[in-house]
């Protein structure tokens, strides 16, 4: 990835949470920090169920708005 700087942005621009950029480089830094501790880490994935639907039936701009919610919503419940 170091060929591609753009690439290295840290967020989404539409939502601004991290990107899969950051999520690569935060999971190296953690699992690396995990050996050297002896600790366990654990990596949760989340995915928005028909969010397909939401873009084909009401446009994009309506998918667009719930990526922001979703995004705030999901800020707003994890801790660092």
């Amino acid at each position: 990835m170091s060929h591609y700087p753009f690439l290295r942005k840290r967020g989404d621009a539409l939502t601004g949470l991290p990107n899969r950029y950051n999520l690569i480089n935060e999971l190296q830094n953690s699992i690396t920090r995990c050996k050297q501790s002896n600790n366990d880490l654990a990596v949760m994935f989340m995915d928005l169920d028909r969010f397909n639907y939401v873009n084909d039936s009401k446009g994009h701009l309506a998918g667009d708005d719930l990526l922001k919610q979703d995004g705030k919503r999901l800020i707003k419940s994890v801790r660092n």
